[in-house]
């Protein structure tokens, strides 16, 4: 399993081992991301938590609306498109 800074995935004993292998937290508050935020991350099925605030970004794009198991959300914009 790779390691990232801010970004956890899934365990098989975790909610029924249904999103082992996949992300699950992208936690990356305050880190100098800028510009936008891709497009593929609607494709980050099990995502659960995401936390992006305190960044530089400027747009979100619609495929967030596929993450329907996100509980907690904290977005940012910065000058927004």
């Amino acid at each position: 399993m790779p390691t990232w800074e801010g970004v956890t995935f899934g365990e098989a004993g975790e909610a029924g081992g249904a999103d082992a292998g996949r992300v699950v937290r992208i936690i990356l508050d305050g880190k100098g991301l800028t510009g936008s935020v891709p497009a593929a991350i609607g494709g980050l099925t099990g995502l659960r938590k995401l936390e992006l605030s305190r960044n530089q970004l400027t747009s979100i794009p619609l495929e967030t609306g596929r993450l329907t198991k996100v509980g907690r959300c904290r977005l940012t914009l910065s000058n927004p498109r």
